[in-house]
């Protein structure tokens, strides 16, 4: 059992975060703390460059409070929403947050996850705490 989960979920896919959240409310103590995370990633360069700063700035806003209303339906965890790369603010948020144990989903396969690695192996290869990879 462990006092300080945190499940990240992919922010165009909460439904599949479904059983991680399940999983890791299975391991969490009774007095612990179950944390979602989702990370959204800040616009490549390459597009920012064509969009007014208000504009991409209206733009993330707008997508920050559609997560936070999303997580929030979720009964009985601790929402965090960041902008970044998923894998690197997992591991920051996870450090940060003195997590024991991360329950994250795993959908990448095949020659792609293998060649560039899904955020799932990277959060498992580099993370200070326990990893429960959930298919």
């Amino acid at each position: 059992m462990y006092k300080n989960i945190l499940v990240p979920i992919a922010p165009d896919d909460i439904e599949h975060a479904r059983p991680a959240i399940d999983k890791a409310r299975e391991l969490l103590d009774a007095d612990g703390t179950l944390h979602v995370l989702t990370v959204l990633e800040v616009p490549p360069r390459y597009l920012a460059e064509y969009l007014p700063d208000r504009q991409a700035n209206d733009v993330i806003a707008l997508e920050l409070d559609r997560q936070k209303k999303q997580i929030e339906s979720i009964a009985g965890v601790n929402p965090i929403i960041v902008n970044g790369h998923p894998a690197s603010k997992i591991l920051e948020e996870a450090r940060r947050l003195s997590i024991a144990c991360i329950v994250i989903t795993s959908h990448a396969s095949g020659v792609r996850e293998f060649l560039l690695g899904s955020t799932a192996a990277r959060v498992a290869r580099r993370a200070h705490c326990s990893v429960l990879i959930v298919r």
